[in-house]
């Protein structure tokens, strides 16, 4: 307990050798300055010991974190899209990985002639602060497949990532887009030939480094399984053999500046190694650059410009076949209001001059999408085939359709290409 201030103890000592009869001129001694110094420490030291400990720093988030809701339960999301479709031309089916893929001609994979529903759903929550869960399955008229489902990192050191289960790898920049999330209904047709449809992908392990730079630089690693499981996507091979030279390796260098305003830019280059199914031994290498011109003059503009071109090496049975391609888009969007409305053209390319009988192919694409808000979108698109050699069309195809969006959205969707809001 503290003492009186000084001043009052002196005066209280003063009143009593005054009272008690003592000589005038006595002197009343000063109050102790050590004890009342003494006296401070202890209160000081109580105080500090009662305080709580010091709680450790929670580690540095290296993705946005999400909020769930009040009882704890993880995020669902709902995308569902109802799609009016017609098309000419010889349909073809495409199979993974880095196979000799058969090329869609008039309509994306699973959008039958006349029309269908496809839905994915997703399951997002962050667990314990140090991992985030990502869930997507695609639901159709032809059945149900799991998409992805992957745990990531949030607070490794060294600004590591680490990302496992089953996953799209970051091949490029379409890749790894859900089908919702396309700038077009169509995946291009190199990326088709080369990894198939919905993507490029398998069951294994990324990891992914962010230089500490005043700009985007970004270099990931990924070995992945080639079985495709639940997902379908790949050959099956005998139990026990699966080895080194079966897994499939992809390697992405990635660097961007997007500033909220003027122009951004971004550059890439991606190589994916892995065993085709041609054969046991057959090997398939994929490289690829990408770039990419973003302008927003204003908040309400957008005009892009992007590019992808690749280069397949595949070994088949008694030779080697090559084979490059790529694409070109342009596109913009604006805000209307409320609303959201983008369009985008897109010219493809893939010569398949090296290969007997064939031709190089040529495909022009369009699409116009109209958000109507952040849960809703009309989207309209058509393609046609050219073949150079005859002069004429080898197919064509277009669709309609309406999205509808709840919760969440899978990977690079939310809005008309993901780029106004």
């Amino acid at each position: 307990m503290r003492l009186l201030p000084p001043w009052l103890t002196a005066a209280v000592a003063a009143l009593a050798l005054s009272s008690s009869g003592l000589a005038e001129g006595a002197q009343v001694r000063p109050p102790d300055e050590d004890a009342d110094e003494e006296d401070m420490q202890a209160v000081r030291a109580a105080l500090q010991a009662s305080r709580p400990a010091p709680q450790p720093t929670p580690p540095v988030a290296l993705l946005p974190a999400l909020h769930p809701t009040a009882d704890g339960l993880p995020e669902l999301g709902l995308v569902a899209e109802l799609v009016a479709s017609y098309g000419t031309g010889r349909a073809r089916t495409a199979s993974w990985p880095l196979s000799l893929a058969e090329l869609p001609v008039e309509l994306p994979p699973g959008v039958a002639p006349g029309g269908t529903v496809r839905l994915e759903l997703s399951l997002q929550h962050v667990v314990d602060g140090w991992f985030r869960l990502d869930v997507f399955a695609l639901a159709g008229a032809g059945g149900t497949s799991l998409l992805e489902a992957y745990a990531t990192t949030r607070a490794l050191p060294l600004r590591l990532q680490l990302r496992g289960g089953l996953l799209l790898h970051r091949f490029g920049i379409e890749n790894a887009r859900h089908p919702h999330a396309l700038s077009l209904p169509v995946r291009p047709v190199a990326l088709l030939r080369a990894f198939g449809d919905p993507g490029g992908g398998g069951l294994g392990l990324e990891a992914s480094f962010r230089a500490p730079l005043p700009w985007l630089l970004e270099v990931s690693a990924a070995v992945l399984s080639p079985l495709g499981g639940e997902a379908g996507r790949g050959r099956e091979l005998p139990a026990g053999e699966l080895g080194l030279l079966d897994l499939l390796y992809v390697v992405t260098l990635k660097q961007a500046v997007w500033p909220q305003r003027g122009l951004g830019v971004s550059l890439g280059g991606s190589a994916a190694l892995g065993p085709n199914p041609t054969g046991r031994a057959n090997r398939t290498d994929v490289y690829g650059l990408d770039a990419a011109l973003l302008w927003r003059p204003t908040p309400g503009l957008r005009l892009g410009l992007a590019a992808e071109w690749l280069w397949r090496r595949q070994q088949v049975p008694g030779g080697l076949q090559q084979e490059a391609g790529g694409y070109c888009a342009l596109s913009a969007a604006v805000r209307l209001g409320g609303m959201v409305l983008a369009g985008a053209v897109r010219y493809e390319h893939l010569d398949e001059a090296q290969h007997p009988g064939a031709a190089s192919r040529h495909r022009l694409a369009a699409g116009l999408d109209l958000e109507l808000g952040r849960g809703s979108l009309l989207r309209g698109g058509g393609m046609v085939d050219l073949d150079p050699a005859d002069g004429g069309l080898r197919g064509w195809g277009g669709l309609l359709g309406l999205q509808l969006r709840l919760g969440p959205h899978g990977p690079r969707g939310g809005d008309a290409h993901g780029l106004l809001r």
